[in-house]
């Protein structure tokens, strides 16, 4: 769920397993609550079916558990404690343990951030 025009939004999500996952995977409704335009969704594999870009300053927290951070140059295995922000950035999450991660997500509403600005590619 994106934050409305000037709005914060808070949730703790779990993360399932990959292998798990995948096997109901329904884009439609992993995307129902980003407006339009907001996603990109590849081509099936996990690290492009789940990559998205929001209109917000997002701050995920694990609290429990391990996710890797699919970015487009790369990627950042979060472990419990571990801290992610980010701006705009196309994104997605991979599982690939055989437990849930659960991570709390701040999301603020903010301008995209351009290509070619400062810290951006």
């Amino acid at each position: 769920m994106a934050p409305p025009d000037g709005g914060v939004v808070f949730r703790v999500v779990q993360i399932p397993p990959d292998h798990l996952f995948l096997a109901d995977f329904d884009r439609d409704a992993m995307f129902a609550g980003l407006p339009d335009g907001e996603h990109a969704v590849g081509d099936g594999d996990v690290h492009n079916a789940t990559m998205h870009r929001t209109r917000s300053v997002d701050f995920a927290v694990v609290i429990d558990g391990e996710v890797h951070a699919v970015l487009e140059d790369g990627e950042v295995l979060l472990r419990q404690g571990d801290t992610l922000i980010q701006r705009g950035t196309l994104h997605g999450w991979s599982n690939r343990t055989d437990a849930n991660c659960q991570v709390a997500f701040v999301l603020v509403d903010a301008k995209p951030a351009d290509a070619g600005e400062e810290g951006q590619p």
